[in-house]
């Protein structure tokens, strides 16, 4: 149990955890348990993962079948944020635009891959794979192999249906440069960023050397660099994962960032980024974050005017997400990286490049040039 460290029983109702990152209860603490940002009577309530009772809610004996539906209206939406439970309020709300988030810095999520495998020691409290193993059990299909990588071709092409202009974080439960992502099926999702264009997609992963070995084969193929509405970036912990920054560097493309979240120790001082125009920074957060020190944060905000990089502090963390709040010295800083035009060549290029993929049918075309 979160709350008196008492092993809690198995048929416990997640009633208690609609918080982000909220930690399961026993079932005493439970019904003492006041919800806070959250309405107080989440209808349905969800079973736990390891329940043995995985046919009704414990509390409510809701049976599974409206419980499944909700599975699905959650898996449709597409819905996540900074902790795990943030995806079922987003169905349960009726999301008012698809792949809605509330992830502060982004609009939407796109997930054409889900699952991945932990690199570094940024992953040890991954929302995702929580997150994963939750939504198997309610049965949604798309994560019915859990955390383990998985590419949907059903979802490689979702960003042409939206057409309200929007940006989008694309793979906030994966990572599309993981080492089993077919490099056909990264050049599709790739295909759909150009095609639809009217939105702007902040691609971010853990192994930016494949990234950049992708992006310059981009460029040799289609006759441009990755566009200016496609950002390209990489997660950067402490000062173990630091180099990641300079594999970043080496991507062909016109806006990267840095994600320096969970931000678990110092980034060394000097640390280069010349060529980054983004720099998301953010503390952990759950009953097992590791907390993030205020020179930290003040380290590389210097570093980051230094450079002329646009400075996105996401949060202090905490138990919750919102626990520390934004503020640094009183200050919140939500900058986005400016984005540059196109040169007239490359923009030519890309606009035919999109014009020519505009009539190709949506399934079984075969691969695209990219």
């Amino acid at each position: 149990c979160g709350a008196c460290g008492k092993a809690y029983p198995t048929e416990v109702c997640t009633e208690c955890a609609w918080g982000d990152q909220s930690p399961l209860l026993c079932e005493k603490c439970s019904k003492e348990h006041k919800h806070k940002g959250e309405p107080a009577d989440p209808s349905p309530c969800l079973p736990v993962v390891n329940s043995p009772r995985m046919g009704q809610c414990a509390y409510t004996g809701q049976p599974r079948a409206r419980m499944r539906a909700e599975a699905e209206a959650a898996e449709a939406a597409a819905a996540t944020g900074p902790g795990p439970p943030r995806i079922y309020w987003a169905a349960l709300r009726g999301a008012r635009m698809a792949g809605a988030t509330g992830i502060e810095w982004t609009e939407s999520t796109w997930n054409p891959t889900t699952g991945c495998t932990k690199v570094s020691a940024g992953c040890a409290n991954c929302y995702a794979d929580a997150l994963s193993s939750r939504l198997r059990a309610m049965g949604a299909a798309k994560y019915a192999a859990g955390f383990a990588f998985a590419q949907h071709d059903s979802e490689a092409e979702r960003p042409l249906h939206w057409r309200r202009p929007r940006r989008i974080f694309v793979n906030s439960m994966s990572d599309l440069f993981h080492e089993q992502a077919d490099d056909a099926f990264v050049g599709r999702c790739f295909d759909t960023m150009i095609r639809a264009g009217w939105h702007t997609y902040q691609v971010l992963t853990k192994r930016p050397g494949r990234m950049a070995d992708f992006a310059a084969r981009f460029e040799a193929l289609c006759g441009f660099r990755v566009p200016p509405h496609v950002w390209l970036g990489t997660s950067v912990e402490d000062a173990r994962s630091a180099a990641r920054i300079g594999e970043l560097r080496r991507a062909r493309c016109h806006v990267r960032f840095v994600s320096f979240e969970p931000l678990i120790g110092e980034i060394p001082r000097g640390t280069d980024l010349r060529g980054i125009d983004w720099a998301i920074i953010g503390g952990e957060s759950g009953p097992r974050r590791r907390p993030v020190r205020p020179e930290w944060v003040d380290s590389l905000i210097g570093a980051c005017r230094r450079h002329g990089t646009a400075v996105f502090f996401k949060q202090w963390g905490g138990p919750r997400p919102h626990s520390g709040g934004r503020l640094v010295h009183g200050k919140e800083y939500s900058e986005y990286p400016r984005v540059p035009e196109a040169p007239p060549a490359e923009r030519r290029a890309m606009e035919a490049y999109a014009a020519a993929g505009a009539g190709r049918p949506a399934a079984g075309r075969g691969t695209p040039k990219v």
